[in-house]
């Protein structure tokens, strides 16, 4: 109820500027807590009681009031929130001419009311998914058995196949220059926001801090997940989009791994966390960045980051691997890099016809997403198939 006494005088405010009545605002047990008149708030008022035992509109008159009491004529009507009594409303002056207005003010606080409920409820709902996040993805030795009884307590799968979405908005959001809207307010809108544009309803997204946000999106396996990252790059670019119209110029936005528990995405955030920086310091800011994107990791193979490839490209490579012809194409692939990316001589060694050779070197392309002509990204394959043979 504490909460209904701070939102009372604001109720009070706001309807004083479109009722020429003076009114007031009682809570359940007939202490005035909002009032025009200031000095009354804090003061018992006893036909408060009456109004909420009979529950319903309730007139006083001159001959039933006594100003010397604390009580003066006028209409006064209960107020009610999920079906429970929470205050009355008090309309003072004389009986006939308040008396059409209670109603429709009655209406207009419950509805003030049940916004300002909604509000701290979703505020509360938003910092303790962010504690609950904080602790899964920065606690060292954070319990399982305790993330996993949380999980039961708010009824999300535990064991579920999931991947982190990271957005970096570069800078707090507090200094954006809104005037009508709270931090909480823009918080909650960013993270409607991301789950609307990554398809994602499930609760747990959340802020960080003021200039990160973070989305754990379920996945139904390896398959699922690499059509997801089809849409990822698309999907980053609409969420940039909307983060400029808040005056947020530059939003980094990654994608993790795929995990198989609440308690592994620490691994998951950790590579998108990554990612982020790595792009930062190769000044490829604002930009859409996912572990499976072959560009990405050509970039990291070049700069020496060698160990954060074995899981990505083991993914990559998985339908080569499993193809029946995978030693052929594999070593169709290997010899063509080491003629230097010629075509005729590569062929010549493998004792192959030209157009057998390209056909197959476009079938791994197909299956690895790796274009073979690119000497980049067809160098990194090479070195991690060659890694691979001699293990």
């Amino acid at each position: 109820m504490n909460e209904f006494v701070q939102f009372a005088q604001k109720a009070v405010k706001a309807v004083s500027n479109i009722l020429p009545f003076p009114i007031s605002l009682t809570d359940d047990k007939g202490l005035i807590v909002g009032d025009s008149n200031s000095r009354r708030i804090g003061t018992f008022h006893a036909p408060s009681q009456q109004v909420i035992i009979e529950n319903k509109l309730v007139l006083f008159d001159e001959a039933t009031t006594d100003h010397t009491k604390n009580i003066y004529p006028g209409a006064a009507v209960p107020l009610h929130f999920d079906f429970e009594t929470i205050g009355v409303l008090g309309i003072i002056g004389d009986p006939k001419e308040v008396e059409p207005y209670a109603l429709l003010v009655k209406s207009y606080i419950e509805m003030m009311w049940h916004e300002a409920a909604h509000q701290q409820r979703r505020t509360f709902e938003i910092s303790h998914m962010e504690t609950f996040l904080h602790y899964v993805l920065f606690t060292p030795d954070a319990e399982k058995e305790k993330i996993i009884d949380y999980c039961d307590m708010m009824d999300i799968p535990h064991s579920k196949t999931r991947f982190i979405i990271v957005a970096d908005f570069g800078h707090s959001l507090s200094t954006i220059n809104q005037k009508t809207l709270t931090l909480d307010e823009i918080k909650y809108r960013f993270i409607h926001l991301m789950k609307n544009i990554f398809n994602n309803h499930d609760d747990l997204c959340a802020f960080l801090n003021n200039d990160r946000i973070v989305m754990c999106k379920p996945s139904y396996g390896i398959e699922d997940y690499k059509e997801q990252l089809k849409e990822f790059d698309t999907q980053a670019k609409r969420f940039s989009e909307q983060a400029n119209r808040l005056s947020i110029k530059e939003v980094s936005i990654a994608a993790g791994p795929l995990v198989s528990s609440i308690d592994e995405l620490t691994n998951s955030y950790q590579k998108a966390d990554l990612l982020i920086r790595f792009a930062k310091k190769n000044g490829l800011n604002g930009g859409a960045y996912h572990c499976l994107d072959p560009y990405i990791l050509a970039n990291l193979f070049y700069d020496g980051s060698t160990h954060l490839l074995d899981e990505p490209l083991e993914m990559l490579l998985q339908p080569l691997l499993q193809d029946p012809a995978s030693a052929e194409l594999i070593k169709n692939f290997t010899t063509y890099l080491e003629c230097n990316m010629n075509i005729s001589e590569a062929a010549e060694q493998l004792f192959v016809h030209r157009n057998t050779l390209l056909y197959r070197l476009n079938k791994v392309e197909r299956m690895t997403g790796i274009p073979y002509k690119n000497f980049k990204l067809a160098s990194m394959l090479y070195y991690y198939l060659q890694r691979k043979a001699s293990n």
